[in-house]
This record gives structure tokens, sequence and C-alpha cells, in this order.
């Protein structure tokens, strides 16, 4: 429970206050018998990929926190001590990417990441340089993870000889 301070009470004022019962919040045990606790949220564009398991459409990401130039920009601006990870150390998650296996993606029939309906087109990982919103949340183990959402990308091109022409006659002819 946080009790209530106006008006202050020498330098503990109603903003000091709300900072170190903030603070306190965010180092607090984590309750294993409760919802996870997000830890942050922000703003990072997706630096690359590494597939978990060939042929399986889930991926480790790299990734680099970036903020807006500007309230009135739609510019996202490098930051001078950005939160990051790589492939190997600190990857984020594609949360969408989770329930899929060898042999489905997003429910779809695959085989080696190819579309069993679609010939030809193949799941991909969501591609360099697309903004996302990083989640970072505990682990059951306590460990931070860093999780995002984003669809995947979807790539290929149909397969030569679909063309078929059908001679419907002259017009006008019997």
């Amino acid at each position: 429970m946080k009790p209530l301070i106006s008006k202050g009470w020498g330098a503990l004022t109603p903003s000091t206050w709300r900072e170190l019962y903030g603070a306190v919040q965010a180092i607090q045990p984590v309750d294993r018998t409760r919802e996870i606790p997000i830890v942050d949220r922000f703003v990072a564009t997706i630096d690359g990929s590494a597939i978990f398991t060939a042929g399986t459409a889930k991926w480790k990401y790299a990734w680099t926190e970036k903020r807006r130039a500007d309230a009135v920009t739609s510019t996202l601006s490098a930051l001078t001590n950005p939160r990051a990870g790589t492939t190997v150390t600190g990857f984020a998650v594609n949360l969408l990417e989770l329930a899929n296996t060898s042999t489905t993606a997003y429910g779809f029939a695959v085989t080696s990441l190819e579309l069993d309906d679609a010939d030809g087109f193949y799941i991909g990982a969501v591609p360099t340089n697309t903004p996302v919103e990083i989640i970072m949340r505990r682990a059951t183990d306590g460990a931070i993870s860093y999780e995002f959402v984003a669809p995947n990308r979807i790539y290929g091109s149909c397969p030569s000889g679909l063309v078929q022409e059908l001679d419907g006659g002259e017009y006008g002819a019997t």
C-alpha cells in the first residue's frame, strides 16, 4: 500500500516520495505466484536475426534502443549510450513466433519455412531496421528477458508455368 504524501515533510516532497516509491517497486523481489511484472518498455530497431533451430520460424533478434528525434516528426534518433542486444546476448524474441514449430508457423503448415499451401513463399524474420517496442519483463527464473510483437516477413515468388491462356473464340462468332 502506497501512503499518500500531499504536502511534503522537509526534504520529502510529494515528487521525491513518488520517485522513492517507484525505485523501491522496481527492485522488489519477484513473486512467482503472481503475474511477472513489466520492468520497462522502450523503442528500438531490429539490427539482425539468427534462427533458433533450423527450419523453425523462431528467431533471436539483435536490437538497439532509439528515441524519436522530437515530438513533431516521425524520425528515430540514435542515443549516446543506448541499450542493445545481440543475437548471442540480450537478444529479443518476437512473441508472435513463440507457438511456431518445425511444421507450423502462425497456424499455417510449413516445411523448412516454406508455406505448404503456397509453393515458393517462405516465412522470414522481422526485417532489419524495423522499429519495435521492446518490453523488458522478468522470466519465471527472475532474469530479464526482451520481447516485442511484430509481424514476420513473407517472401518469395510465384513458380513459373502458372500462366494459362484460354481461347474464348471470336467475338460475335456463332
